[in-house]
């Protein structure tokens, strides 16, 4: 992995092959798994800082975010589990959380979330700056 900074000995065209690679792993991430429930139906993706509660026959109430006082953890999430994990992640950070540990199991859920979080990360950040009026 290149810090960074650090002198490289990659062609131009080796740079931009990884560049390349990067933006379209971006571009897959930005999209949002989307699955129908045993219905048929799929959930809405909601892009803002809002909560979202699920009320009956597939209607949605919006509800301003709590105004937290002080920094909070996230001690218990699955963001692998999530519609966007990097939209999740984005709100979270709106919202006031600093902190998040991620629960997984390798036996049951691979390596999705080492393999992924700091894409999750990155796309976060843009999610950021797209989704909070103050940035």
């Amino acid at each position: 992995m290149q810090i960074l900074g650090e002198p490289t000995n990659m062609t131009t065209e080796e740079a931009l092959e990884q560049q390349r690679l990067m933006e379209s792993q971006l571009v897959k991430t930005l999209h949002v798994k989307v699955e129908p429930d045993e219905k048929g139906r799929v959930e809405p993706v909601f892009y803002d800082a809002d909560l979202h509660q699920k009320r009956k026959h597939g209607k949605w109430r919006t509800l301003p975010a709590p105004q937290l006082e002080a920094a909070v953890a996230d001690t218990h999430c699955h963001l692998h589990m999530m519609q966007s994990p990097a939209l999740s992640l984005a709100r979270a950070t709106i919202n006031g959380v600093d902190f998040v540990c991620c629960i997984t199991d390798p036996t049951e859920d691979g390596t999705v979330v080492f393999d992924q979080m700091s894409t999750w990360q990155r796309v976060a950040g843009m999610y950021v700056h797209r989704l909070n009026p103050r940035c």
